[in-house]
């Protein structure tokens, strides 16, 4: 049986720690009224623990001042318009080590990310984009490291082990080792618990975690030497994703950024897809479907190359890369969604079939959407 607006199954068992808040997406009809049109105020890492915003990052930081959230992309068909060239792999590592003198254009960091960042420098670059060695010296500053956070106690440590070991435990890149690797999981999800108490640890984290450290301490890339460098980072990244990209309104009471992101998906469908809209809405399967995608960052059930990418447009694009994304897969399987009438049909298709079967097309059609370069003129960022 289905009932409106329930959480997606992969939150939901009968082993689920308490933590997950069921109930929230019942909210989202009744709270859409009162969104307003910016988004819901997140209290910034590092405006709690009372560090100066306009800290000049290391030199392994993207130096210049965001811009809203909704100026950074107006729409991600600024693609269409790139019309400059990636970064080769000699210019990421100059970029990387700091050279004075050395520049950073945007749209070049676009151009290289749909073009498919080196092999051997895309950890040191996702590290780069995410200012992980500013967020670092940051919180030293204020006494606050990573090592003292995995020591303190945590009461939602054993929802952690439960979650790991149910997500993770048969992939074999979590076996290897003696299984230390999932231990090493455990540990970035606990300190993550301590560091926002109020966030603590929902289902969802433990996949954007995952595959931040796989992907971080994969044997693809050769920049980390000790699997602990590897935890240390992919925490810290979950910190810039949680925090500097607000994603972490997704997972406090009342979840107000998943409201957000669900109120936004629909006027997208209304504006751009109407058929699926009205399709998924009389299924009244839009909230209950498509929290999962926001939650878990699109990574769970999600190939490999795909969940790779989506990772790194979300780290220079935030929600709008997200937003997009779904849109393309929505607008490739309209016509099999439009051809499920039956509910038992249309929710796991959109759950768990629907960006698996579209890789196919993905490799064809987003490829184009992924690879179009800017035709405007490129912004100069000085290191």
């Amino acid at each position: 049986m289905y009932f409106r607006y329930s959480l997606p199954s992969t939150f939901k068992s009968k082993n689920s720690p308490t933590r997950i808040r069921s109930s929230l997406p019942c909210k989202l009809e009744t709270k859409k009224s009162q969104i307003a049109s910016e988004e819901t105020p997140v209290v910034l890492w590092h405006r709690e623990l009372k560090i100066d915003p306009c800290y000049i990052p290391s030199k392994l930081s993207l130096n210049y001042t965001m811009r809203k959230e909704d100026d950074l992309l107006a729409d991600l068909e600024l693609f269409d318009r790139l019309t400059v060239s990636p970064y080769n792999s000699g210019e990421w590592e100059l970029i990387l080590s700091g050279c004075q003198g050395q520049s950073v254009e945007r749209e070049r960091i676009f151009a290289s990310i749909h073009s498919g960042l080196p092999q051997h420098l895309r950890s040191k670059i996702w590290l780069y984009l995410a200012n992980v060695e500013s967020a670092k010296v940051h919180a030293n500053a204020q006494g606050v490291t990573y090592q003292d956070l995995v020591r303190q106690p945590c009461a939602v440590e054993e929802d952690i082990t439960k979650d790991v070991v149910r997500s993770f435990g048969n992939l074999s890149f979590f076996q290897e080792n003696n299984k230390q690797r999932l231990s090493n999981l455990q540990n970035i999800l606990k300190a993550y618990a301590n560091f926002d108490k109020e966030v603590g640890y929902t289902q969802g984290l433990n996949f954007v975690a995952g595959n931040l450290f796989y992907f971080i301490s994969s044997k693809k890339n050769d920049f980390f030497e000790k699997i602990e460098e590897c935890e240390e980072e992919a925490f810290w990244m979950l910190v810039y994703i949680m925090q500097d990209q607000q994603w972490r309104g997704l997972y406090t009471r009342d979840t107000p950024k998943l409201i957000q992101l669900i109120t936004e998906l629909e006027t997208e469908l209304q504006r751009k897809l109407p058929l699926v809209y009205n399709h998924l809405k009389n299924s009244e399967c839009i909230a209950a479907c498509f929290s999962q995608f926001f939650m878990t960052l699109m990574l769970y059930n999600t190939p490999e190359e795909f969940a790779m990418r989506v990772l790194e447009f979300f780290l220079i694009a935030g929600r709008q890369a997200i937003m997009q994304i779904i849109m393309k897969l929505l607008t490739i399987a309209e016509n099999d969604i439009l051809r499920k009438h039956r509910i038992e049909e249309l929710w796991p298709f959109i759950k768990s079939e629907m960006t698996a079967n579209t890789t196919n097309k993905y490799q064809k059609v987003f490829s184009r959407f992924l690879n179009h370069q800017p035709t405007q003129l490129p912004m100069c960022i000085s290191l």
